[in-house]
């Protein structure tokens, strides 16, 4: 339940962040999304998002169970994730203004 709702807490900030369905999206799909020739997203948030994403799912779909030292790091990614790039990335929604 932990890594489900992390997981659509980010997806969902993706989606509102970045104006990317994340949540109809499977992982794959929406980090390709992201990282389109840096387009949306430089690369690096994207090569340190994908980890997290993948073990998400590891734990949502194989029934893979972390410890309690894996969940905490796993919200710091997310956490981290949203702080970098709340600002950074120009909002195509107002014309290339930075957020």
């Amino acid at each position: 339940e932990y890594y489900f709702r992390l997981s659509e807490i980010v997806r969902a900030y993706i989606e509102a962040r970045f104006l990317i369905a994340a949540p109809d999206m499977t992982t794959e799909e929406f980090l390709s999304t992201l990282a389109r020739g840096d387009a949306i997203l430089p690369g690096e948030h994207v090569g340190r998002l994908r980890p997290f994403m993948e073990a998400c799912d590891y734990v949502k779909y194989a029934a893979l169970t972390p410890d309690v030292d894996a969940a905490v790091q796993a919200l710091g990614t997310a956490r981290n994730f949203v702080q970098t790039t709340a600002g950074a990335i120009p909002d195509q929604t107002r014309g290339g203004q930075a957020a």
